[in-house]
């Protein structure tokens, strides 16, 4: 899965800050995309998501017991 240079170096923070024993390859092989992204049309409401263009995806990444959300930009939120 191709991540932003950004969603890069907030997961190598993030690795750092708990070091459980995984390597850095083991932490980001586990990050997955984050379901449902894009924007409503006013016709769908919830049915159809569209991809923004040009933006990447946010992803997600299982730390601490909770799930990370890591959009575009690097911001990290839970």
């Amino acid at each position: 899965m191709r991540i932003t240079r950004q969603q890069q170096e907030t997961l190598r923070m993030k690795w750092k800050q708990n070091p459980d024993g995984r390597t850095f390859i083991q932490f980001r092989r586990s990050v997955v995309p984050v379901l449902g992204w894009g924007r409503t049309t006013k016709m769908s409401l919830i049915k159809d998501r569209v991809p923004v263009m040009g933006c990447a995806p946010p992803i997600a990444v299982r730390w601490c017991s909770m799930w990370l959300c890591i959009e575009d930009d690097g911001y990290c939120h839970t």
